[in-house]
């Protein structure tokens, strides 16, 4: 699902469809919808995403963090410190820190558990978790203090969903700044061949839910992969 999640986002740059002239259709916002909300997924259980791209971030577990850290504390930092991370987590204690910020104790040994330090306009929700909940967070490394590996400016991974959007729209927006390395081609086919098979009957652009179920069976088709394969290289080979 990454790289047809991809395809698709860079697809829409590469056939030139954009809010701003009016040349993405219904249907083509219902199917890039689709493919966002898959990637989006992907991104919150810590696979490979294209969200996760965007975020320029790196994918890790409290657990690790706490286990590097304890084996060497100056490699640690050059793996963690000052990096936005996407962390999976489970909790172990929910504090309130210095200004009542909210903070997470997540695993590790006790002395060494990694901390996840919130701002306060986080404590609502913080305040709903209980021992033992398992958390995917967004932070920055913050070093460590007093052997306990710091993680700061903290923010859970669903709420940046509107912010990952925001990018991918931009550069639909903006085809000219391509930041995907000259995959635009077999990005466009993937749309093509998507729309191409849903066809004229289709509930894209009407019923989400049933777009939806359409393009997961469409996905699921042994000659979508070589068909999206075939058309890249026919638009290529037409420029």
């Amino acid at each position: 699902m990454l790289w047809r999640s991809l395809f698709l986002v860079v697809g829409l740059i590469a056939s030139g469809a954009t809010f701003a002239d009016g040349g993405m259709s219904a249907k083509q916002a219902a199917i890039f919808e689709y493919y966002f909300q898959n990637d989006f997924d992907s991104f919150l259980k810590g696979a490979r995403s294209v969200s996760g791209g965007i975020l320029d971030i790196e994918r890790v577990t409290a657990k690790k963090i706490s286990d590097d850290y304890r084996q060497n504390e100056v490699l640690g930092d050059q793996q963690y410190y000052r990096k936005r991370l996407l962390v999976a987590g489970n909790v172990k204690a929910i504090k309130s820190g210095m200004g009542n910020s909210p903070f997470l104790v997540l695993d590790g040994p006790e002395f060494s558990a990694v901390q996840a330090e919130f701002d306060g306009g986080s404590a609502p929700r913080v305040a709903k978790l209980r021992k033992g909940a398992k958390v995917m967070i967004v932070c920055q490394g913050g070093g460590i203090v007093l052997g306990a590996p710091m993680l700061a400016g903290c923010r859970f991974g669903d709420e940046l969903e509107s912010d990952i959007k925001e990018k991918m729209l931009g550069a639909i927006r903006h085809p000219e700044n391509d930041e995907f390395d000259g995959l635009g081609l077999r990005m466009g086919a993937l749309l093509s061949v998507s729309e191409a098979r849903l066809g004229e009957k289709t509930r894209c652009g009407i019923d989400q839910k049933a777009c939806d179920k359409e393009l997961s069976a469409l996905n699921k088709s042994k000659s979508f992969d070589q068909e999206v394969k075939a058309k890249a290289e026919a638009m290529k080979a037409s420029r």
